[in-house]
């Protein structure tokens, strides 16, 4: 397989402040490229685990199949790489997510070793803050979010019970909110992640998860196959309720094999991995598509509602004040997984579709609000 990356384009999309977005749509253009083909030896990904972008341009990027932390500055080109296999400092074994928790401050968690670490915008290490001695947390995370204050959101590993003799079963975990120093204060007992098919014991085809997201102030969290957005307040109490403008969708076959592709993306045996993907597609499916697939917020203050799935052709994303009053709506063309969204900019995984390699790609927008 070749290591080589083809060129990133920009949607620009402009938003009218009322409360269905209406969309202008304009030219794509170029971006830049992660990496760039000069680079493609050096900065080959396997599997990008999160990314960020500083306010100087730079971009962080943390690979989850090779322990390193990359930086690209604003051109594309490879400056720095951070990071080695070990457990020991400034070291890493199983990197699954970046964020960027302070100003121009990414912090990278490594679940095999339960222990966040901080680099700045030059790739230098900062900090390391083990997880171990966290003894207010009934288990360890699985999945994060952050804030540039420095708060963290976490969901921790599934911990709901399967039901037997109950055709389907939803699977739960708790949601913490984590600062670096202090006590974790809980925010949701039980969160909704999945559906479990009891009788095929395995997850349902485009199962609804529970999304959420924060701000310095407030945490975000909607179930995806429901329209209402909740905050809670730091103290873990309910801020406020908005339903946002969101239709469902039926779900296509390609919808459904793209989601089977993402549950079996761990196993290594393809034709195991190919069987399974069938038996996904002839089980029983949702009626409907969730309402939408994650919550982001940028820089000042809007909420980001990514409306598409793996799947279909762009990638959609829409655009709601404090209010849940849609504001714009951006459309990247191209099926990515969004990594992060600024007030100009968004980052995102993707399968180069020449080579099948992952990349990360930048797109750039313009929104009036």
């Amino acid at each position: 397989m070749r290591r080589t990356a083809a060129p990133l384009l920009a949607a620009v999309a402009v938003g009218a402040s009322h409360a269905r977005a209406q969309t202008t749509f304009v030219e794509a253009r170029l971006i830049t490229e992660l990496p760039r083909p000069a680079d493609a030896d050096t900065a080959f990904l396997q599997h990008p685990a999160g990314a960020t972008r500083f306010a100087n341009g730079t971009i962080a990027v943390a690979d989850g199949m090779a322990p390193t932390v990359r930086f690209f500055d604003a051109d594309g080109n490879l400056i720095r790489t951070a990071g080695r296999s070990g457990e020991g400092p400034n070291e890493f074994v199983n990197l699954n997510w970046l964020g960027q928790c302070g100003h121009d401050t990414a912090t990278v968690y490594d679940f095999s070793l339960m222990r966040f670490t901080n680099l700045d915008a030059t790739g230098r290490f900062v900090g390391q803050f083990p997880l171990r001695d966290r003894f207010d947390l009934p288990r360890p995370p699985a999945r994060l979010s952050c804030s540039r204050s420095g708060h963290l959101v976490v969901l921790l590993r599934i911990s709901g019970d399967r039901i037997r003799g109950r055709e389907v079963s939803i699977m739960t975990a708790p949601l913490f909110l984590l600062p670096l120093i202090g006590d974790a204060t809980p925010i949701l007992e039980a969160t909704p992640i999945i559906e479990w098919i009891n009788e095929e014991a395995t997850y349902r085809p485009v199962s609804f998860t529970t999304a959420f997201a924060v701000s310095d102030s407030l945490v975000y969290v909607s179930r995806t196959d429901s329209a209402v957005v909740r905050t809670y307040d730091f103290a873990g109490d309910l801020a406020s309720t908005m339903t946002l403008d969101l239709k469902r969708r039926t779900p296509s076959d390609l919808h459904v094999r793209r989601n089977a592709e993402e549950l079996t993306a761990f196993l290594t045996n393809l034709d195991g991995r190919n069987q399974i993907i069938e038996r996904y597609m002839g089980m029983d499916r949702p009626e409907y598509l969730p309402y939408h697939n994650g919550l982001h917020l940028d820089r000042v203050g809007r909420l980001w509602v990514v409306l598409s799935f793996p799947g279909d052709s762009m990638t959609v994303l829409r655009a709601f004040d404090g209010r849940g009053v849609a504001i714009g709506e951006v459309r990247v063309p191209a099926d990515i997984r969004v990594l992060e969204v600024g007030e100009d900019y968004v980052l995102g995984a993707l399968l180069d579709a020449r080579t099948l390699e992952p990349r990360v790609a930048l797109y750039g927008f313009q929104l009036d609000n």
